[in-house]
C-alpha cells in the first residue's frame, strides 16, 4: 500500500462507528428504570481449586526414537533372559545369558592343544639342556688332544 491511502483507509472505517454513536435514544431513560426494579436472581457457587483430569483416546502408533540392533557374536541358544523387553540398559549389563555347546568343545579342545604345546616346550627345553650339557662336556674334554674328534665338536654345537 501507498502512504496516501493509509489515511484514506482509516477515515472509511472509523466513519460508521462515529455516526452510530451519533444517534439520540430517548426510550432508554424509562427502560433503565423499568430494568432497574426487576433485578434477576443468580445461582452462586463456591469457587474451589483443584485439578482437573481429562482423557481424550486418540489411535495413533508409536515409533521409537532409537532403534539398536543386539546381537550375539556366535551362534548359541538363549539360557535365561534377564531383562524385560522396553526397559532402559546400562553399559556392561547383563542382558541374556547364551549356552553354546560347540563353543564349549572348541574351548576343551584349544585347551587340550595349549596343554600338548606346553608339553612339547617342556620337552624341547629339556633336550636344549642337555644338548648343551653334551656340549659342555665335549669341549672340556677337546681340550686334552686326541680325546674327542674336531667334526664331533662342530656337530655338537649346531
Amino acid at each position: 500500500m501507498t502512504q496516501a491511502r493509509i489515511p484514506l483507509i482509516l477515515i472509511l472505517c472509523t466513519t460508521p462507528s462515529f455516526c452510530a454513536s451519533c444517534g439520540t435514544n430517548s426510550g432508554s431513560s424509562t427502560s433503565a428504570q423499568g430494568m432497574a426494579s426487576s433485578t434477576p436472581t443468580v445461582a452462586v457457587a463456591k469457587v474451589t481449586s483443584k485439578k482437573l483430569s481429562i482423557t481424550t483416546r486418540l489411535p495413533g502408533e508409536l515409533q521409537a526414537y532409537e532403534v539398536v540392533a543386539v546381537f550375539p557374536k556366535v551362534t548359541a541358544y538363549v539360557d535365561s533372559i534377564s531383562v524385560d523387553r522396553g526397559s532402559r540398559v546400562k553399559a556392561g549389563q547383563l542382558m541374556a545369558r547364551l549356552v553354546a555347546p560347540e563353543v564349549a568343545a572348541q574351548r576343551a579342545e584349544a585347551q587340550s592343544k595349549l596343554q600338548a604345546a606346553e608339553a612339547q616346550r617342556a620337552e624341547a627345553e629339556a633336550k636344549l639342556a642337555s644338548d648343551q650339557s653334551t656340549y659342555e662336556r665335549l669341549k672340556s674334554a677337546s681340550a686334552t688332544p686326541g680325546v674327542v674328534a674336531g667334526n664331533d665338536l662342530e656337530i655338537a654345537q649346531k
